[in-house]
């Protein structure tokens, strides 16, 4: 069972209960700057806080250690995705928290208040029917985009602003909670305003 300060979307459970995290680009720059003959210099750090909960290393099995080293190493690719989606979801958390309560069938069949997101009932508590296309298929729009290809509604996205809310105050060394925390106070301290970025390309 993951902890709960630990339960930010990006904590996973392996084989025997055990506990794993992605490394970030930065590591996983060291990594291939040191090369793959250095690369059980670094077995140490990967299979520890804040990327790995289990038994050490050496006990594992080869397959289970190369397991468990892939998961942790991960992908620039999936790392990239998993950002994505937490910023879309964040953003739209904090602009348009009402949109992220309805779901894009309810809108689609219902009238709906996009600001509270509830679903619009008759006096008997029916749902009122909709009797005009959605906002998406309009000249109106949609902060989410199109039905057929929302934004803004990932569960990991969820998990790391209900985290940051509840955690917020409690010191890290984690460097996804650092990165995400910085995200969420840009989004919410700086409207996003470009020279606060602290992801600079």
């Amino acid at each position: 069972m993951i902890p709960a300060e630990w339960d930010d979307g990006f904590t996973h459970e392996g084989e025997q209960g055990i506990l794993y995290r992605p490394i970030l680009r930065e590591q996983r720059k060291q990594l291939r700057d040191a090369g793959a003959e250095d690369l059980e210099g670094f077995l140490p750090q990967l299979f520890s806080p804040p990327y790995y909960w289990g038994p050490h290393f050496t006990r594992l099995t080869s397959s289970s250690r190369l397991w468990f080293t892939r998961k942790i190493i991960s992908s620039a690719a999936e790392e990239d995705s998993c950002f994505r989606e937490v910023d879309e979801t964040v953003t739209m958390l904090f602009q348009h928290a009402g949109l992220v309560l309805l779901s894009c069938d309810d809108c689609k069949s219902f009238a709906t208040n996009h600001e509270t997101g509830e679903v619009l009932h008759q006096q008997d508590g029916s749902p009122i029917t909709r009797r005009l296309p959605p906002p998406c298929d309009n000249t109106i729009g949609c902060p989410r985009g199109h039905w057929t290809d929302p934004k803004g509604n990932s569960e990991i996205g969820k998990k790391v602003w209900r985290h940051f809310w509840r955690y917020r105050s409690l010191e890290s060394r984690c460097p996804i909670i650092l990165r995400n925390r910085s995200l969420i106070n840009w989004i919410v301290l700086y409207g996003r305003r470009a020279e606060f970025n602290p992801f600079p390309r």
